[in-house]
């Protein structure tokens, strides 16, 4: 079961540091027009996309870049 996406005027209240991570060449979504859509909502969030790689193969192929974007998101 996929939640609902909250509304717009929802995301100003939050107030956790986000770090947003696409790969780029999702079949799933565009990558840098979902970039953009968060940037919209979440202007503070630290969004990263991932060359190279779909979402499938984003913990294989991307693993070491994966893990500097996911260990720079804790400070």
């Amino acid at each position: 079961m996929v939640p609902r996406r909250p509304n717009s005027d929802r995301w100003s209240t939050l107030s956790a540091r986000v770090t947003v991570v696409f790969a780029c060449e999702s079949k799933v979504h565009n990558s840098s027009r979902a970039a953009d859509a968060v940037g919209k909502v979440l202007p503070n969030a630290h969004t990263v996309v991932l060359t190279g790689c779909s979402h499938h193969m984003l913990p294989m192929l991307s693993a070491g870049e994966l893990g500097a974007v996911l260990l720079s998101a804790r400070h």
